[in-house]
């Protein structure tokens, strides 16, 4: 398989910082932070 091919494959996302994830738990409780509230823990 090419690299594209796994990518859709694994169903993964653009990461902001370059290559890419796919998140795989998300935090109920938030932080706030000048961008706005966020997640307070994330396992990708």
């Amino acid at each position: 398989m090419y690299a594209q091919e796994w990518i859709q494959y694994l169903d993964l996302e653009p990461h902001p910082e370059g290559e890419f994830y796919k998140s795989t738990y998300q935090s109920q409780l938030t932080t706030e932070c000048p961008q706005g509230n966020r997640p307070l823990y994330t396992k990708q």
